[in-house]
């Protein structure tokens, strides 16, 4: 029997989540507005889905729950793994030009909403659209060569 392993698939939506937030930074001050209780909600590509909720908020950082989740066989959403990380609510160093090939604007069709992007692609071939009207990162889509790693579905407020 064949266990599936989501260590890899962690790793990766935590490294989009850590891009997307020094790209974030660049974008606007957006971590600045962060509030307990905002929630975002993303489609991994058929993978799985992951939640990301701010817990804590202080003056210098965040701390943000990540829960992954899959849809066992009839279709009824399951919690894999939960973890928390303590994430810097800006970072000045984060958005170095250095790190970054190029920005531009585009806009993104959440549900009804129109949103609005800031859209930064590093050397390695990543790409990121980032807005400030989404909670937690700000990461609406992440792009690598290609093939979409991560899309928002839905955002909020407890």
């Amino acid at each position: 029997m064949r266990t599936l392993s989501f260590k890899p698939l962690f790793s990766v939506l935590f490294f989009i989540v850590t891009v997307s937030v020094s790209g974030y930074a660049l974008s606007a001050p957006r971590a600045l507005k962060v509030r307990p209780g905002e929630w975002a909600f993303y489609d991994t590509q058929g993978k799985a889905y992951q939640l990301q909720k701010v817990i804590k908020v202080n003056s210098r950082e965040m701390v943000v729950e990540y829960s992954t989740i899959i849809k066992d066989m009839f279709g009824r959403a399951k919690v894999i793994s939960k973890s928390e990380t303590v994430l810097p609510r800006y970072s000045a160093q984060a958005g170095s030009a250095s790190k970054i090939s190029s920005t531009s604007k585009d806009f993104i069709r959440i549900k009804d909403k129109m949103i609005e992007c800031t859209v930064v692609t590093y050397p390695g071939g990543m790409t990121n659209w980032i807005s400030t009207d989404i909670p937690v990162s700000g990461l609406v889509k992440s792009v690598k060569d290609g093939k979409v790693l991560m899309q928002l579905i839905d955002y909020g407020k407890q």
